[in-house]
């Protein structure tokens, strides 16, 4: 049986229950850290691990920095796997040390989440963390595009016959077409993502690439489930594309707006 994926929302709200209002707050602080140094989060059963992606996009590339658990702790695990990029393991040494000069011990076991470091205590050092966490992300990517790369050896391709007919055979969850109806009418136009007023573009006619995106992707389960229209999230076609570029591991929407706000020229 498929285990459950938090939602950003979801460990906020676990987090308030089980260590308090502050934890809550400095967890909403903490999760601002992955749109700076543009990470990603991935959800797990109690916890959301925030991770940089290799640039094949394969699940078992993703490369942990820190986790954040619903019992209100930050801690680090699976250092070992930046042995992919070039000088990754100098990079995980160097990180955890700093990392431990601010906060002590970092790295637990999963199994040892409610012992880990209080998010209290992070925020308390936030800006020292971030700058680790800058440099740390900073030469993993630079480790990374360093990385010998095998060379395809095909020639470049300038035509080619389309448009032969195909039979496919297509399988997917069925979708809720009264919750789409309520999540557009919510929205009002407008992608949660870019933020763009579609209502003002052709007159009104834009809407049309308005789609209903799930913060909880429904392959996360093996079965059917009950969706409330608070777990939805309008977007536009360009933007639901981008928060599906790791087909296994959807961005969230706002970790995706804090990613394009901080690219536009200042």
């Amino acid at each position: 049986m498929t285990r459950r994926r938090l939602t950003e929302a979801q460990l906020l709200t676990e987090i308030a229950g089980d260590a308090g209002p502050a934890a809550r707050r400095a967890a909403a602080r903490i999760l601002m850290l992955p749109a700076m140094v543009g990470a990603e989060l991935v959800s797990r059963h109690n916890s959301i691990s925030v991770r940089l992606p290799d640039p094949d996009q394969s699940e078992h590339r993703w490369l942990t920095l820190f986790v954040i658990t619903t019992a209100g702790t930050f801690y680090c695990n699976w250092l070992e796997r930046w042995d992919r990029a070039m000088s990754g393991s100098a990079t995980a040494d160097r990180y955890r040390r700093q990392l431990e000069t601010i906060l002590g011990p970092v790295v637990f076991h999963p199994s040892a989440y409610r012992h880990a470091v209080p998010l209290a205590k992070v925020v308390l050092h936030f800006d020292r963390v971030r700058s680790a966490l800058r440099s740390a992300t900073k030469a993993l990517r630079r480790g990374l595009s360093h990385r010998p790369r095998a060379r395809s050896g095909h020639p470049a391709v300038t035509t080619d016959i389309e448009g032969i007919a195909v039979e496919t055979r297509l399988t997917r969850r069925g979708r809720s077409r009264r919750l789409r109806a309520a999540a557009l009418r919510l929205a009002a136009g407008v992608c949660t993502v870019c933020r763009r007023n579609f209502t003002r573009l052709l007159d009104g006619k834009g809407v049309r690439v308005l789609q209903v995106h799930h913060l909880l992707q429904l392959n996360a389960d093996d079965k059917p489930r009950i969706t409330r229209v608070d777990e939805l999230a309008v977007v536009c076609a360009n933007c639901h594309l981008l928060l599906h570029l790791n087909p296994r591991r959807a961005i969230q929407p706002s970790t995706l707006r804090a990613m394009l706000e901080n690219q536009r020229p200042r």
